[in-house]
Parts: structure tokens; sequence; C-alpha cells
């Protein structure tokens, strides 16, 4: 490398840290004060310059603390505002004290809800000061024993010193005893973190535009000035006033030392917490570095005395799921069914809408891939046919159940088939035809119009159901959700699933949480429990097969609390909304003004492994409405009992369930059973146990065994005697009657 570039660079503020002379001539220069790498390469009389600028990821600021919902969003902007951006993750499982310390250190002073915790030296320091005073007590005491009289003026001033060391002792054990309760507070919090905690550094570097220059020292000034203004201004504007403190509200800091942002970027991490440990104090300098970049992360509630000190983060495995989604995604999701594979759940929402809402191809996504879902628009926007389509889809496959949670009553309209001229006139530009529009098979309950809930509400977890709420009022309609939610999770949370298994539809989700309710205790005290009920489930219903679609018009319809339970969502479908959404929406996307300006029925949908899609969504096959009590009463129960014989899987079920009873087996494993009746779908079981037992032939209970198995006992007072029944004759193609309709029993 030639001298005068060398040179050039020191007069630039730059420190030459490396060099690379095999097959290549390479130097790396870092610029201490702009934290700036550059990198020089000279290939025969052709020099090569480009610069590096990293930062690292931090829990605290003096804001507030870094969420695990915040990195999709940081991936998404770094992805999207530098054309080259490497990031990196170090992930460890162990944790030491010491960095547990620094973190408390760290909360202590950023005002989060953790008390002021001591040190053991304060502990002795106070313990030293109340045992002076003591020790001086007893010097002036010996000293006053020794004066003849008790009158003059230094008997008066023994007794004021002594009453004064009597009243600093007092105080200061006072402030002891707190003080060891602190401490034990510091102890108890260290515990938590050493078992529930993990500890992890992801950093990332942005980098210049490459140049190349002869070897002339004007044009490689120029260069170097260019490379330094050109990461300061992306250091200026895009990294620290766009993530710190700002919208997305991400907390990092330049990384001060170059080699162990290279550490962490090409090795992964520089040292785990336990290797930090074994460090003498000959690596004090090496340690420092290290632990600055390394934070700990609580993966599960850290509490101490019955109090949650800070929530779950799950910052690690957040990181790596979004960056394994990302290499897993290769198929374009527009272009048609034959890229999402059935076993992903493929749903058909519309199609791709242009600027001037010109229709493109069909939009195809698989509900594998959504996550959780949040859904916004103002009113008129389209927010309620867009849910409906999404469940109309769902619904059609097989493996998924679906369940409605309706503050109203507008769900009910699934049972009946769309009658809408103005939306059967738009079918056939979305491919749909004249015999399309359909009501679906769902369950219906609304006790606040005398239409009650099955007694075991577990049993929402399969199947197809809505639960209105209508005429309920507030604390009913919250503490209701509550119930619900929490004996859903409660039934599926008993297996893991890869797969989705149940989507829970929440519309108007706002209307199950305190920011809209009236402020009396009873309604406040519901509408929180129903607040957890609903971040449990998004919290930790993803392993156990449990997908949300949140249904609101903004964030500002939901507290503080809650609105965390939105940003845990990995989709986001936008319609037309106003300045508030707006400005959540510049989180993630570069023109977020975009939807103020959507016409009714196109949204734009966000997701991390995807480009941003703007959907004008088909119309719905069943009616979008809210019906009134009375004509639900009509269409939920007509007045003609049905004559049709039931779904053949149903009456070779039910007729195992006779032979079993006549033979004395009751009640019956409903594993056994379907196998008998040779069905091996778990789903077709479940539907077959609805309908038997909203029929009221059957009963179902769980057992407390390992497993919670259910068992049917059936009900001989719902069948009439022709069936034999009691007599344990074998009589073919007899009909068994029930407030179900026909049965054929054996």
């Amino acid at each position: 490398m030639v001298n005068g570039v060398d040179n050039l660079m020191i007069q630039n503020g730059f420190q030459m840290i490396g060099s690379y002379d095999y097959n290549l001539s390479i130097q790396l220069w870092w610029h201490p004060d702009h934290c700036i790498q550059v990198i020089i390469g000279r290939f025969d009389d052709q020099i090569l310059v480009k610069g590096f600028k990293s930062y690292y990821l931090r829990s605290m600021s003096q804001e507030s603390q870094t969420w695990a919902r915040d990195i999709p969003g940081l991936h998404d902007y770094l992805l999207s505002h530098f054309p080259e951006c490497h990031i990196s993750l170090a992930h460890f499982r162990d944790v030491n004290k010491t960095i547990v310390n620094e973190h408390l250190k760290s909360m202590d002073s950023n005002d989060v809800p953790v008390a002021r915790l001591p040190s053991l030296g304060t502990l002795r320091s106070i313990q030293q000061q109340k045992d002076d005073c003591v020790t001086q007590r007893q010097r002036l005491g010996i000293l006053g024993s020794m004066l003849d009289s008790q009158s003059d003026s230094l008997g008066a001033y023994i007794r004021q010193k002594t009453r004064t060391l009597k009243q600093q002792a007092t105080v200061l054990k006072e402030d002891l005893c707190k003080k060891k309760k602190q401490y034990e507070v510091l102890e108890k919090l260290q515990r938590e973190y050493l078992t529930k905690g993990s500890a992890l550094c992801l950093s990332f570097t942005i980098v210049s535009n490459m140049h190349f220059s002869s070897v002339s020292t004007p044009e490689i000034n120029d260069i170097i000035t260019e490379v330094t203004k050109e990461l300061n201004d992306a250091h200026r504007y895009q990294v620290m006033q766009k993530l710190n403190g700002s919208r997305l509200n991400i907390h990092v800091e330049p990384a001060g030392e170059p080699l162990s942002s290279w550490l962490e970027t090409f090795m992964v991490g520089a040292f785990s917490p336990n290797e930090l440990d074994e460090l003498s104090e000959t690596f004090q300098q090496l340690y420092q570095i290290a632990t600055k970049h390394t934070m700990v992360v609580p993966d599960q509630d850290i509490q101490v005395d019955g109090s949650t000190k800070q929530t779950a983060k799950r910052i690690g495995a957040w990181a790596i799921s979004d960056l394994l989604q990302r290499l897993d995604h290769t198929e374009n999701i527009s272009e048609g069914l034959g890229t999402v594979e059935k076993e992903r759940f493929p749903v058909c929402l519309g199609r791709m809408a242009g600027d001037k809402d010109q229709l493109g191809g069909q939009v195809i996504i698989p509900i594998a891939d959504l996550g959780h879902i949040y859904l916004s628009g103002r009113t008129g926007s389209g927010k309620s046919f867009a849910a409906r389509i999404i469940i109309e889809e769902t619904i059609q496959h097989d493996y998924m159940g679906v369940l409605i949670l309706d503050p109203r009553n507008q769900s009910f309209g699934l049972k009946v088939a769309q009658d809408n001229q103005q939306l059967l006139n738009k079918y056939k530009q979305f491919g749909l035809g004249q015999t399309d529009p359909c009501g679906f098979d769902i369950n219906y309950f609304a006790p606040g119009i005398g239409i009650h809930l099955p007694s075991n509400i577990e049993k929402l977890a399969t199947g197809h159901n809505v639960v209105s709420f209508k005429d309920l009022d507030d604390q009913q309609r919250c503490e209701l959700f509550g119930t619900i939610l929490n004996q859903v999770f409660n039934n599926l949370s008993q297996n893991e699933s890869p797969k989705p298994r149940l989507l829970v539809v929440i519309e108007e989700a706002h209307r199950f949480t305190r920011q809209r309710l009236k402020r009396d205790k009873p309604t406040d005290e519901a509408a929180r429990a129903a607040e957890n009920a609903l971040d449990l489930i998004m919290r930790e219903g993803r392993k156990y097969g449990i997908q949300v679609l949140i249904l609101s018009q903004t964030l500002g319809d939901f507290t503080h609390s809650a609105r965390t339970i939105r940003q845990n969502t990995t989709t986001r479908i936008l319609m037309s909304n106003s300045d508030r959404e707006i400005e959540y929406a510049a989180e993630f996307m570069d023109n977020p003004r975009q939807i103020s300006i959507l016409p009714c029925g196109t949204g734009l949908i966000h997701h991390p492994g995807w480009p941003l899609m703007r959907v004008a969504f088909r119309p719905p096959k069943s009616k979008v409405w809210e019906f009134a009590a009375d004509q639900v009463r009509r269409i939920q129960t007509p007045s003609d009992p049905p004559t049709t014989e039931p779904d053949s899987d149903v009456q070779a079920f039910l007729n195992v369930v006779i032979k079993a009873y006549q033979a004395g087996e009751e009640p019956l494993n409903t594993t056994e059973v379907g196998l008998r009746a040779d069905l091996t779908s778990k789903r077709k079981i479940q539907d077959c146990l609805s309908v038997l037992e909203n029929s009221g032939i059957i009963s179902t209970r769980q057992l407390p065994q390992r497993g919670r198995p259910r068992v049917i006992i059936l009900n001989p007072d719902s069948i009439s005697s022709e069936a034999g029944l009691n007599t344990g004759q074998n009589q073919e193609n007899t009909i068994v009657s029930t407030n179900a309709g026909p049965f054929k029993a054996l």
C-alpha cells in the first residue's frame, strides 16, 4: 500500500487496526470519533474503498425497554432502508450473576418498576455507621459517670450528644432493616433471572457504497470524505432518529470497538456468559467490551413476592423465528393456488389492486404462515367484509376450527346466504358465480337473547362456533369473554401442534378492554381479566395451534397495557383509516399515508416475510348484517322440525355407542368409539360428538388421568324404547327418535 494513502487516512483521523497481505493487499482502518471502519484494498493501480458502521441492540435506554415484538419491525426497517445490512445474533441459554447484576443496575437507573437495590457494601457501610454511634454513646456514658456534677455545661453537652447519637442509631437501624429487605429482593431477582433468563447479543452493520479510484491523493481524499459523510448521515437520520425513542422505539448504540462488532458479525458472539466468568483480571478490558454488548432477556415473567418486575421478552426466539421465516419463504404468494401447499391451508382473499385500483392476479396466502392477525379500519372501510372472507375461507379447511367472539350480532349472518344485489354484481370480476352465495354450518350461541352456551365451554375449541354477546352489559360481556378464552386455551394447551387448528376471531376487540368501558370497579376488574386472557392466548397460543384475528378501528381503542397485544401480531391488514393508525403504520411501511386514501374494500397486507400487498377483497358469500333477536330465533329454531337423516358418520358413531351401552361398556373413550366406527379423523370424531351432544343424546366429560381423556355417557331418555336399548335386542334398521331428528340404530 502506498504511503500517501496511509498518511491521508491518518490526517483524516483514522487509525490502521489490521492488514491482510496474502494474495490480496487490504487494510482495515478505524475512526474512534465516528466509530467507522473503512476497508481499503489495492489492486494494481486501483484503490477500492468501503465503509462500515456497526450497532448493537440494547434492552434498556433512558426512555423504556426493547421488547420482543420490536424484532420483526427492526428487521423490516433495516432491510427496507439500507441496500446492504449485516445482521447477527448470538443467543445463550445460560446467564451468569455478573451480567444479571449489570442488567438490574440498568433497570434501576432507567426508572423502570424495580425498587432501587442496595449493594452488600451499602449494607456494611450502614452497619458500620450504626456501630460507631453505639460506641460513641458508650464512651460518652463512661465520661459522664466520671463527672462529679451533672449540672455543668459539659454534663449538658454529654446528655444532648447522647440523645442525638441514640436518634441517629435508631434511624440507621431502621434504614438497615429496610435495605436488608431490598437486598433480599435483589437476591430473589438474581435467582429469577438465573433460572428464567437467557443472554443474547444482536448487532447489525450498515455499509457504504463501494468506491473505486486510481492512486491519486485528491480522489482518495474525496472518497474518504464521501464515505464518512454517507455513514454519518445514515447514523444521524436513518438509525438514531428513526430507531432510538422514535416511532419504532428500538434502542441501539454504536459499537465503540471495531473488533467486538466483527466478532459478533462473523463469529456469532464473542463469548458466552459462562466463558466471561472464567476470564481473569488480565482480560478485564475484553470482558467489559463483551458484557457491554450482551444483554439479559427474561424468557418467562420475572416475579418477586407475587409482583411482576419484568415481563417475558423472548427476543432471541423472535429474532431466530423471523430469520428462519425469511429464509424458508421462497414462493410468490400471489401467483395462484398451486404455489401454496394444501398442508399450509391456502385462502383466497381477492385480487391484487393497482394504484388506480386495476385488478391483478388472485391473492392466495397460507393461513399457517399468518400468525396472529390484526385488522383495522374506520367505519365503512370494509373491515367486517375482509374479516368475513378470512372466516369463510378458513371454514373450508376441515382440520381448522373457527371461534368467533362477537360483541354484537353480525356474525350470525354466516348462516345466511348473501343477497345484497350490489355485492352480487361484483362476483364476476372476482371469479365467483351466481351459485356461490351460501350460508355456512356453524354452531351459534347468544346467552343474552336466550340461546345458551354448551355446558362444557371447552367444546368451543373445536368445530365452527359463534358466540354473540348481544344484550349483555359490559361486566357480563368481559367476564364471559375471559372465561371462554381461558377454557379454550386450557383445552388445546394439553398438546402442542405444528399446524394451526383454531382461528379465534375477536370482533370489535376494544369492547373487551378497559379503554372504552365505564369505570366502575366490577367492570374494570372484569375487563382486566379479559385483557389477561387475551394476552395469554396471544403470547402462548401459537405453539398449541391457536391463531387470533383481532378487529378494531385504531390503536387508540386500547389501553396502554393492551396495546402490546396488538403489537405481538405477525400479520397486519390495514383498511382505510385516520391519522392515529397512520402513525402506527409508519413503523413498518415507507408511505403510511396511503392508508388514508384506500377505497372501501381495499386493504394493505403487511407480513415480515412478504412484500407489502395492496388487495381488493372479494365480496363475501354470506350476509354481513346485524340481525335482530327475533330474526335470530326464527332462523335458528325454525318451526318445522328437521326431516332429513343425519350424516352417515354420525349414524355409525351413534350405533357404536348404543351397542356398547347394551354390552354394559359405558363410559366409553371417544377415541375407542371412533376406531370402532372406522373414523380415523380426529376432526370428524369431534364433529360427531358435537352433533350428538348438542342433540342431548350423549354427554361427555374429561377424566383427571394423564392426558385428560374424554369419555362418552349415553342419555337413554333421549331415545325411544323402540331402539331396544333396555332389552338388549339387536334390531337392524330401527329408527331411533331423538330431539335432533331420526337416527337409525342397530
